[in-house]
């Protein structure tokens, strides 16, 4: 089927791609069988023998990193490479795209507009999902939503420094002591802090640093990992 869009689900369930391959069901696209085998597939990848699209579905830790997507491009230039996620993350975004990506779409599209999405893919456009659309020009309104504008990539160097000590347990003493600064200056950016990864205390906002990766860095003292674990339990 030379002239059919081979579609390679990643990092996705059984269940999800078998959804999958019902909504793409009398389209132009058909679902790989085996997505592994499908990456192996040099001459599938360069656009050799027909064309395909790299869907990559991004489930807690194993986000598609831009590490990832930039071997991915090299491997697959005839190919589309698509993000879909369930949490649109600005950040994630742009080191997506930068990376090479040709989309970044969320997991609660309709299925009309998704094979829509994939279709304009093939002309040779850039997708992104509303939802994305809407962090992009109203931050405000996305907000209220609940959608998320900040992660790592939109924190500064200091604020990422601070909420790594914070996952290590360290009081604001200590880390206004290592950082120079004075308890209070630390307490007010610890609040702004909070404020922007939308935590309420700092039990989340360690288990928010964790998810997004900012467990790491030089461990303050022998006795760093029984720190997080008292910074996740307090």
């Amino acid at each position: 089927m030379i002239d059919a869009v081979h579609v390679l689900a990643v990092n996705s369930g059984r269940l999800w791609r078998e959804g999958l391959a019902k909504l793409l069901e009398g389209t132009e696209f058909v679902l790989h069988p085996d997505p592994a085998a499908g990456l192996m597939d040099s001459e599938l990848l360069s656009g050799s023998r027909g064309r395909a699209i790299v869907l990559y579905r991004e489930r807690g830790f194993n986000d598609a990193n831009a590490d990832w997507i930039r071997q991915m491009r090299q491997r697959a230039p005839g190919s589309r490479i698509v993000i879909v996620t369930g949490e649109p993350r600005l950040g994630a975004f742009r080191q997506a795209m930068d990376a090479g990506a040709d989309g970044y779409l969320t997991d609660d599209i309709c299925g009309r507009t998704f094979v829509r999405m994939l279709a304009l893919l093939l002309d040779g456009e850039k997708v992104i999902s509303s939802a994305l659309a809407e962090l992009l020009t109203d931050p405000a309104r996305a907000a209220r939503r609940g959608l998320h504008a900040t992660d790592v990539a939109s924190l500064s160097p200091a604020e990422s420094e601070i909420l790594c000590r914070v996952v290590r347990g360290e009081s604001n003493k200590q880390i206004a002591n290592a950082l120079h600064l004075t308890e209070s200056t630390v307490k007010g950016r610890i609040k702004v802090l909070l404020q922007k990864i939308n935590a309420s205390n700092r039990t989340q906002a360690a288990i928010w640093a964790l998810n997004h990766g900012l467990a790491h860095g030089p461990p303050t003292s022998p006795n760093e990992s029984s720190q997080t674990a008292i910074a996740l339990s307090a």
